[in-house]
């Protein structure tokens, strides 16, 4: 079984596939599984419509960010083909990872600017104001990208990308908000959905509606629901 990702390695994401894998393993039926980085959501979802992967594992919302857009952009484009088959949530920690452990000296972070916005805070009562903030794609990329640079950089990104890079932890989670957490999706295609019986089984049974207006008004949401 192929299960698709929002790579590179370290990525919250990945963390999310991981642990999805390890409940296929309480079920005797992990063997199997592959995990596959991709490099965008749109290509993720577009090779389970193309049946190119067997499942993609998404954040469909941040407790803090909101929706993901671009997922519920292509589960809207692609409602015909792809099913949700498995959601579960997971908690998110935004560690400060450097090429060593002590705190003195660091004058950059590194790190996507979703990942900033809920850390900025925290890094400012721990450093002070004048440390500077470098965007990044991604935060497992800037992580990756510490080895390149001197002890003066640091980054914000997951436990499991700094282990995988070989760096330190300088404090475990940033997180302004004690109760930051994402929703992730375990998509499917209709047709060849693999979780079909053990999900049956196993899960228990949800529906999700993605509604599309002409126009925008109040209460618009309410009307549809009815």
């Amino acid at each position: 079984m192929r299960v698709g990702y929002l790579g590179p390695t370290g990525t919250h994401s990945h963390v999310a596939a991981k642990q999805f894998k390890q409940m296929l393993r309480q079920h005797n039926t992990a063997d199997s599984v592959a995990l596959f980085p991709m490099a965008t959501f749109t290509q993720l979802l577009h090779d389970v419509e193309a049946q190119a992967i067997e499942l993609a594992c998404v954040p469909i919302e941040n407790a803090l960010e909101g929706s993901v857009n671009e997922v519920i952009d292509n589960l809207a484009l692609y409602r015909d083909e792809l099913a949700i088959v498995g959601d579960f949530v997971i908690p998110i920690r935004h560690a400060l990872i450097r090429t060593v452990s002590a705190r003195d000296g660091i004058q950059f972070i590194h790190s996507h600017p979703h990942v900033w916005n809920q850390c900025r805070q925290t890094i400012y009562d721990l450093l002070g104001h004048d440390v500077t903030y470098i965007s990044t794609s991604s935060s497992a990329e800037a992580i990756r990208a510490l080895n390149a640079q001197d002890a003066s950089h640091a980054a914000l990104g997951t436990l499991e990308a700094a282990e995988h890079h070989g760096l330190d932890i300088v404090m475990e989670d940033c997180s302004a908000h004690n109760k930051n957490a994402t929703r992730f999706l375990l998509i499917a295609h209709k047709d060849t959905n693999p979780l079909a019986d053990w999900a049956i089984d196993t899960l228990p049974r949800k529906t999700s509606y993605c509604f599309a207006f002409r126009e925008d008004e109040a209460g618009i949401l309410i009307k549809g629901l009815k």
